[in-house]
């Protein structure tokens, strides 16, 4: 994959730390096929750890909850099991963010796919 350097560079301007350099060999010439391989990579999964943080998080990015808890029943979470924290819910949230910030990218990775 050619410009791999210029988009680990527009990676990292969202916090995505990537080496993209073994893929000199792979032919990746979509965004999606991009998108795909880092998703397979785990590089959209967020971890918020510590009550604080997340509850520091969540009082951020969702306050009312509504975000985040519709992310947390689409994945199968409930309340009755109790198996919702906030730990789940913040990281649920800043993995959702995280791909939206990488389709923000889409126009610029396009462009240096196509070169």
């Amino acid at each position: 994959m050619k410009n791999y350097k210029k988009i680990e560079k527009l990676l990292s301007r969202i916090d995505i730390d990537c080496d993209l350099s073994e893929l000199s060999d792979v032919n990746i010439k979509t965004f999606e096929e991009l998108r795909d391989y880092l998703q397979e990579q785990g590089l959209f999964d967020v971890e918020i750890i510590y009550y604080s943080n997340a509850m520091e998080y969540l009082s951020e990015y969702d306050p009312s909850l509504r975000t985040s808890l519709e992310l947390a029943y689409d994945l199968g979470y409930t309340l009755e099991n109790e198996d919702i924290a906030s730990e789940i819910l913040a990281s649920l949230l800043a993995s959702q963010r995280l791909k939206e910030d990488f389709q923000e990218l889409q126009n610029e990775i396009e462009e240096l796919l196509e070169n």
